[in-house]
């Protein structure tokens, strides 16, 4: 008898963890800025319980931040001798906050209970820094150049509700 109630707790174990792992779900399209968060996610990231997630639910906060990185290449004409150009390589960082516009989503049957988030589009745009672009002056006040060639090297991204990151 003590056998069967040790398989028949593993097996109820098991079957615990995979019901919560249903529910746990973040599908984000960092293109669009639509998807949906599962509540499950919210509740770990924020460390909610049930009550305080219902409580809360229409005054949390999405958005999507990225760090761009960009190789910048900067020729000019030297004024005293030397050579007749120089070329200098700088490293821009650009980082940007994007508010996502989101939505509560309710269980079909119970209009009170939460099961996620829908994710409607991006809202507004906050850059801290603007991307270079051939033509501009080149970054820095060193010197009076222009930028010859720019290189996006890397892009970071991640979702995040109030301030944690989701993914």
């Amino acid at each position: 008898m003590k056998m069967k109630k040790m398989a028949f707790g593993a097996s109820f174990a098991t079957l615990a963890l995979a019901a919560t792992a249903v529910f746990a779900s973040v599908s984000f399209d960092s293109s669009t800025g639509t998807g949906f968060v599962g509540k499950g996610d919210v509740q770990a990231v924020l460390g909610l319980n049930n009550a305080q997630m219902q409580a809360q639910a229409k005054d949390l906060v999405f958005s999507y931040k990225t760090l761009n990185t960009y190789d910048v290449t900067c020729e000019w004409e030297t004024v005293t001798g030397g050579p007749k150009s120089q070329t200098i390589f700088h490293d821009i960082t650009v980082p940007k906050h994007i508010m996502v516009k989101g939505s509560v989503e309710y269980e079909a049957r119970q209009k009170k209970q939460i099961t996620g988030f829908n994710l409607n589009g991006f809202g507004n745009v906050v850059a801290n820094g603007t991307v270079p672009e051939v033509g501009d002056d080149c970054p820095g006040n060193s010197n009076q150049g222009l930028i010859t060639e720019v290189t996006e090297t890397g892009s970071t991204g991640g979702l995040y509700v109030n301030g944690e990151l989701l993914q």
